[in-house]
């Protein structure tokens, strides 16, 4: 079976630094899949948290330059940049640890977000580490549309997405669940959306304003600040990032990032400073 995830991402260049994961593959998925009988020499070749890339209507090698200057053409680079969509895939029906199913999964990232999006720039990095080491895509969709510059949006776009995806699946001979809850990765909360306010989406939407290119965020120190400004303590721990405010009912709400989306990841993040920090010339 082929699960998805939505979301969106105010910072297109940090979706795409975070999807790429350039240089972070850890050492215990090359030890899993040496175990797991990958050969010495594919390993060997393996760097990046993406063990495949593929797109639509892009140049993958500079995606992000690309869709910011298709952003930049039609005058929307502000406010939401692009849309992420995690398509997993069951250990039943695609195998980690075979490169062949790598390039398969990611092709079918590569058809689903084209099916979600047509005529929109799309990029899909498949990545085999995480929790099970399942497959795994991270689709990233620019915003607007090339020809007409319109802007994509997902909002109340899950139950389309779900029949496209099991579709492809059924296309494909994978697996599809046949309950649709089943595929919703979202807490019961961030499900009634309609039903009044979602402190999830409250959090995100602060951290998207912080994180809104500018001087001022230039680092992580600076990041604090404005987010502090915001109502919004961040805290780095160890490997994983939180972040704590108070609602409009003075309730106070506390997620890690990896609860809120790839975005909102301490890696993400620092990956996405460290960006700005190469092209200003400052440092932190």
């Amino acid at each position: 079976m082929a699960t998805i995830k939505l979301s969106a991402a105010k910072s297109a260049g940090a979706a795409i630094s975070y999807a790429a994961g350039k240089d972070k593959l850890d050492e215990e998925t090359r030890d899993w899949l040496r175990a797991h009988g990958v050969d010495e020499t594919v390993v060997a070749r393996l760097s990046d948290r993406a063990v495949a890339v593929g797109g639509e209507n892009v140049d993958i090698e500079h995606v992000r330059g690309q869709m910011r200057a298709t952003r930049e053409l039609f005058h929307k680079n502000t406010g939401v940049q692009a849309h992420r969509i995690i398509q997993s895939f069951a250990v039943n029906d695609l195998n980690a640890a075979d490169p062949a199913d790598w390039e398969r999964a990611n092709a079918l990232g590569v058809e689903l977000g084209a099916a979600i999006a047509p005529g929109h720039e799309v990029a899909v990095y498949t990545h085999i580490d995480g929790e099970g080491h399942k497959l795994h895509n991270h689709i990233i969709i620019n915003a607007p549309n090339l020809e007409t510059g319109a802007k994509y949006h997902q909002h109340n776009d899950f139950a389309r997405v779900t029949k496209l995806n099991d579709r492809l699946a059924q296309e494909h001979g994978l697996s599809v669940i046949e309950e649709l809850s089943q595929h919703e990765r979202r807490t019961i909360a961030e499900r009634h959306i309609d039903a009044g306010y979602v402190w999830k989406d409250d959090l995100r939407s602060r951290i998207d304003a912080a994180m809104l290119p500018h001087p001022r965020t230039s680092n992580f120190e600076a990041l604090t600040a404005v987010l502090s400004e915001k109502g919004v303590d961040i805290r780095v721990r160890g490997q994983n990032v939180s972040y704590a405010f108070l609602g409009p009912n003075k309730a106070r709400h506390v997620s890690r990032g990896t609860k809120l989306g790839a975005s909102y990841e301490k890696g993400a993040i620092q990956d996405e400073l460290a960006r700005r920090t190469v092209a200003t010339g400052t440092s932190n």
